[in-house]
């Protein structure tokens, strides 16, 4: 693995998101760029605990956790209560499928939207952009 790709080795990551799928697709973007810790999920709350517990330095949190409602973005909700907390050297990363959410997610607190459908590209472009 070269330099470049090291980018993440001294990272704490959480990624929280209610798909095994997209736990798995961040985990695996995160080992590429040579993160080693990494805690994950599957709820808000959980989420909330872990953050608090593990003090991250990244968190990739998606937006919407409600498969029946899915204009229920609890997500949103949970990165504006993450962004109170967090320290300047703490990255909230918002994630979602759906389109438009850019805006408010950044209005939520978060310092970088991925968008799931373009997620490799986007993941390296955050790369590039934190390391900086």
């Amino acid at each position: 693995m070269t330099t470049e790709k090291q980018n993440l080795k001294k990272d704490t990551i959480l990624v929280v998101d209610d798909h095994q799928k997209w736990l798995d697709v961040a985990k695996d973007n995160a080992i590429y760029y040579g993160a080693k810790d990494i805690s994950y999920a599957r709820t808000v709350d959980e989420g909330n605990r872990l953050f608090r517990e593990i003090n991250p330095t990244i968190v990739f949190h998606d937006i919407n956790f409600d498969e029946a409602d899915m204009r229920n973005f609890k997500g949103l909700e949970a990165i504006a209560e993450l962004s109170k907390y967090k320290i300047p050297q703490q990255k909230i990363i918002a994630m979602s499928s759906f389109r438009g959410l850019k805006s408010l997610a950044k209005k939520a607190g978060a310092d970088y939207f991925l968008r799931k459908r373009n997620f490799v590209e986007d993941f390296d472009e955050f790369i590039s952009l934190y390391r900086k």
